[in-house]
Order: C-alpha cells, then structure tokens, then sequence
C-alpha cells in the first residue's frame, strides 16, 4: 500500500498536468517543465525517505545469545535469500513476523565484486531465535530440518538503517558496510591482520530496521565453523582491496 501511495502521488501530478494542457490552461513548455519538476522533487523526496543523504555511523553494541537455523550456501547473496525462503511457506513466515523478538540473520563472508566468480559467495542464511522467543516459533524451525547452532552474547561494532519501503533492504548495505569498516579498522585494527582466518559481515534485521555489523570478540570463532566451503579466487580488485585494507591497517594501529 505504501509503494502504491508514493508511485501515485507523482503520477496524479503528470495526469493534472496533461489535463490542463489538453484544456490549453498550459502552453506545451510549461506542461513539460512541471513534468520534469514534479519528478525531480518525487525523486528527491523518496531519496531522503529511503535515507540516502544520511550517514550511519557505525557503534560499538552487544546482542545475543541467539539459537541460529541456518542454511549455508554458494551463490548470489539473492539467490542464496530466495533458496532459503523458498524452505518456508507463507504461513510459516507468517507465524515467525508475529513473533516480534525473532530476527532474520544472515552471514557473508565474500565481497561478490572481489571474486572471480561472483557466484559463488558464500552466505548462511536464517532466522536468529532469542530466548524471549515463543515455543511456537522454535517449534516451527526445529521442523524445517535446518541446521542449528548456539550463538553466544558478543560484542560487536554494528550500524542499523530504518526500514520504511521494501527497497530499504538493498540500499542498507551500501550505507552501512562501510560505516562499519571504517569503524573496525579505526577501533580494533588487529581485526583485519590475520591471513588465515576469515570472519563474515552480519545481518540481522526485523520488520522496521536491519543492521550489519562484525563481531569484535573470540565469539567470532564460532562462526568460522558454520559454513563447509572454501573462499573463490580473488580477482585483480579483490586481491588489491585487500592490500590497501592491510596498509591502512599498519597505518592505524
């Protein structure tokens, strides 16, 4: 309803605007540049709607314990949501968004534009369960023959964007990853240093807002364990991202 409302709003406006210069209240000039206005002013709005002209800075936060059910994947990160919510019917998503302390978690550990393959990013996508969580909804994931693992409280540096349309979800990450680099790399630049260990980006998000963030303490380790493929072969950028990453690091600490 809401994607209705904000589409049709500027498309009433050209719809008025043609009317008067069929009736010839407007000359052909004038219509046109109202046209155009109209939707410079509609595109501008919805940018700063969807929070485009705002920063999100990255803090440090704790969260958990968590029950994860999870499903690891090797594809497109989209692909990889589609494939999971492909498990659940809409009667089962529907029980889960009533219950409101339930969360959709996910992890990615590759940057798809650092990979020679870009689809093979590796992801584990799933519901995090709190311990306020209903019987019902633990008893619903325990029965999609998911994968589950404990997840312990940590401490983490995290940046959270505010859901107000559907599109929110994919502007999110291009605000927010970066928010939250810049602030690992700055607080704790020892993160990055390791060679042989890698550690995903999360995301866990509700209904209203979705948040990405790292985890900042040995909790992490635990995550190492939960996803069965090795990472690709990086490209030319990827293998340079990572150079720069580790100067920038020598550089901070």
């Amino acid at each position: 309803m809401g994607l209705k409302i904000l589409f049709g709003i500027p498309l009433l406006a050209l719809a008025f605007f043609l009317w008067m210069y069929i009736r010839d209240s407007l000359t052909i000039f004038s219509a046109i540049s109202l046209c155009v206005l109209t939707v410079a002013v509609y595109i501008l709005s919805l940018a700063g709607i969807l929070g485009l002209f705002k920063s999100y800075p990255a803090t440090e936060i704790e969260t958990g314990p968590y029950t994860y059910y999870y499903r690891a994947y090797q594809a497109t990160y989209r692909e990889a949501a589609e494939r999971f919510h492909g498990v659940m019917s809409e009667s089962q998503h529907s029980i889960i968004h009533t219950d409101k302390s339930v969360l959709y978690f996910a992890l990615y550990w590759d940057d798809p534009y650092s990979l020679e393959d870009p689809n093979q990013c590796r992801s584990c996508v799933g519901y995090a369960l709190p311990k306020e969580a209903t019987k019902t909804s633990a008893e619903l994931m325990e029965g999609l023959g998911l994968a589950k693992v404990e997840l312990p409280h940590w401490r983490g540096a995290e940046a959270t964007f505010p859901i107000w349309l559907r599109v929110g979800y994919h502007v999110a990450p291009l605000k927010l990853i970066p928010s939250v680099y810049a602030y690992v790399a700055t607080k704790a630049p020892d993160y990055f240093v390791s060679e042989d260990k890698e550690y995903p980006i999360y995301e866990r998000c509700s209904m209203r807002w979705t948040a990405y963030g790292l985890i900042l303490g040995e909790e992490r380790e635990v995550l190492a364990k939960l996803l069965p493929f090795k990472r690709s072969k990086l490209n030319a950028q990827g293998e340079e991202n990572r150079k720069k990453l580790r100067e920038k690091v020598k550089k901070t600490a």
